[in-house]
């Protein structure tokens, strides 16, 4: 192959459909990389996991070496511990997902967003319980004051009533569902006396 041969990779970023003047969406950008550029950056993803690899061969090397040092009862103790260590880190690891299935539950069954779960748990289900709470409470409120901010503004004109207060028919026909269920007590007043 030669080096300044042109491949095209197609780069697409998430965007909102952007119209020209009544025209069609644009379409995504497409991005060419020439194979030295292809091949430059394969060489650096190449060069770093050999340097990782590297490392983790020269960690067990030394941890090999140290272990041939040992009697055999020290051997068997470091092998030991070493269990023991990834042992704990796996059962921490099994701790937390239980933890964070635990707590995604409650949200659900509190109406919350399960979203939020990672951020709420800690280190034991009783602190997480008290922050599953607290974000409930504070939920809530933001939740009321946005709907109460969305509701300012002008509030539904009453329907006019004709003999000075008291409901009639036509009154009721006129009235939207909402209103009929907002002023129940009138209406079956109204029934009662026989409009």
């Amino acid at each position: 192959m030669e080096n300044n041969q042109i491949q095209n990779i197609e780069v697409k970023e998430p965007q909102a459909p952007e119209t020209n003047n009544g025209q069609a969406p644009q379409e995504p950008e497409v991005k060419t990389f020439t194979q030295d550029e292809v091949n430059k950056m394969i060489e650096k993803r190449l060069a770093r996991e050999k340097k990782d690899l590297a490392a983790q061969i020269e960690r067990e090397r030394e941890e090999s070496a140290k272990l041939a040092k040992m009697s055999e009862s020290e051997r068997q103790k470091a092998i030991l511990e070493k269990q023991m260590k990834e042992f704990e880190e796996m059962k921490a690891a099994f701790e937390k997902e239980k933890l964070l299935n635990e707590t995604s539950k409650q949200l659900a069954q509190n109406n919350l967003p399960v979203e939020f779960a990672e951020y709420l748990i800690t280190k034991d289900a009783e602190s997480t319980f008290n922050n599953i709470n607290t974000f409930k409470e504070k939920w809530n409120a933001a939740l009321e004051a946005a709907l109460d901010e969305r509701m300012k503004g002008k509030s539904p004109a009453a329907a006019p009533l004709s003999n000075k207060g008291t409901l009639t028919m036509a009154d009721v026909r006129a009235m939207s569902t909402a209103e009929v269920q907002a002023r129940w007590a009138e209406v079956q007043e109204a029934i009662k006396r026989g409009i």
